[in-house]
């Protein structure tokens, strides 16, 4: 999947196992937040995400499938050189006259969850808020308006 050169981008600040639920995913066009919550150090909990941008593909591996890199992104985002999944991407999804812009392949694995994949232009961390908002980190930076469709809205 890769030639095996990574960078460390970031690191969990807690240990995924001490979280109150587990990493839960948002997506809004071509933007992906992986959202995450951790105890704190006087015992609440925060919240926190990965936010990527301009993203052409996503994926998750549940930690039982997982066999790969597993060690290397152990709560941590790293980003892979020379991705032969990204190049896949370029040519298969795009088409071999297609050119992305500057795309990286991010990945991040939480315990007991799994290995998530992102092929995205950038990334950042979005500060933390305390405490995790109920409907998602969404719902919290951008509040949408309650779909009426939808019991106990």
């Amino acid at each position: 999947m890769n030639n095996g050169r990574f960078t460390v981008l970031w690191e969990s600040p807690a240990p995924s196992q001490q979280s109150w639920r587990a990493p839960w995913v948002e997506i809004l066009r071509s933007r992906v937040r992986l959202c995450f919550d951790y105890e704190g150090p006087n015992g609440g909990y925060r919240c926190g995400a990965l936010q990527f941008s301009n993203v052409r593909a996503f994926k998750f591996i549940d930690a039982f499938a997982c066999r790969t890199r597993r060690s290397e992104a152990y709560e941590k985002l790293i980003e892979i050189a020379n991705s032969d999944w990204v190049g896949e991407i370029q040519t298969t999804v795009l088409g071999s006259n297609a050119r992305l812009g500057a795309v990286h392949h991010y990945q991040v694995y939480f315990d007991d969850v799994g290995l998530y994949d992102i092929a995205a232009e950038s990334w950042g961390h979005i500060a933390l808020i305390d405490p995790p908002p109920v409907n998602g980190l969404l719902d919290a930076v951008h509040p949408y308006p309650p779909d009426p469709s939808i019991a106990g809205s």
